[in-house]
């Protein structure tokens, strides 16, 4: 969902993706995209499959665009 996001939204040539780990939990950032391209993963209708997967989804600007950051907890 993400690599097909990345196509279609990319705000450049060039994406960067960075991944990070705690105690029951990983992260990962990428970017950026086109501005107001992130809503697709934050509307419900159609429920993107990120949603699903991901515990938190949230779309962040940034200088070039916006950022997505997919949080996935394993809360045992």
């Amino acid at each position: 969902t993400l690599g097909a996001h990345a196509r279609t939204s990319a705000a450049g040539g060039r994406l960067a993706f960075a991944l990070g780990g705690g105690e029951r939990r990983i992260e990962l950032v990428a970017g950026p995209f086109v501005r107001g391209s992130g809503s697709v993963f934050a509307g419900n209708e159609p429920a993107s499959p990120l949603r699903q997967l991901a515990d938190e989804v949230k779309i962040s600007p940034s200088e070039d665009g916006e950022l997505v950051r997919l949080v996935i907890a394993d809360p045992r």
